[in-house]
């Protein structure tokens, strides 16, 4: 009798995963199954989110939990709630923001596995500048260094 899945098959049970700083959960990345994904369970605060970037090598999606995005694309821009799916196809700029009065949980994946690495070195490094934003340059780089081009100075 088998005490846990056959090889290839990962399970989580609620609450489970590798903490990538306060805000993320890594569900299943480059490590599993054939590294073809990586999810993450995310929770933002209010006016948190991403800067105007694009992927050159995977799509991106998120699937919200609770409280409300706003998506930005060239000139489009749509607020999604609770239940809501977004897909940004791979090569299109985009970037989001927590519009809504409360946090907001999401679960966000990559369709190519090993995006976690990203997220973990800018966690790193945050934690490096005790608590600050690394210099845009630098961003730059490293979005650059994970198949990413980083297209507007967030801050």
């Amino acid at each position: 009798m088998l005490t846990g899945p056959p090889e290839g098959i990962k399970v989580l049970h609620p609450g489970a995963g590798l903490p990538i700083g306060d805000m993320t959960v890594l569900k299943a990345g480059a490590a599993d199954g054939s590294g073809d994904l990586t999810l993450m369970e995310r929770a933002f605060e209010p006016g948190v989110g991403s800067p105007l970037h694009l992927h050159h090598d995977a799509a991106e999606a998120w699937y919200i939990l609770a409280g409300e995005l706003t998506y930005v694309s060239g000139d489009w821009s749509a607020s999604v709630k609770s239940g809501s799916f977004v897909l940004v196809a791979r090569g299109t700029p985009h970037r989001y923001t927590v519009t809504s009065d409360q946090p907001a949980r999401f679960l966000e994946l990559f369709t190519t596995g090993g995006k976690e690495r990203f997220f973990q070195e800018v966690v790193a490094r945050v934690v490096e500048l005790d608590g600050q934003r690394m210099p845009y340059d630098e961003a730059k780089s490293r979005y650059h260094d994970h198949n990413m081009t980083l297209l507007a100075d967030p801050w």
